[in-house]
């Protein structure tokens, strides 16, 4: 049976978080980094993806 993923983030005033997990609920990453105020959307997201 096929394995499902979650994959959250939280999206903060100073810092970003984002976790996945599994079906089990176990987390199987976790990263934490500043939320940087001069930051624009596209560059803040761009970071996410290198999560």
């Amino acid at each position: 049976m096929p394995r499902t993923f979650a994959l959250a983030f939280d999206f903060g005033g100073t810092q970003t978080m984002a976790g996945l997990v599994d079906d089990a609920g176990k987390v199987l990453a976790f990263r934490r980094f500043e939320t940087y105020i001069r930051d624009t959307p596209e560059s803040h997201f761009a970071r996410c993806g290198l999560l």
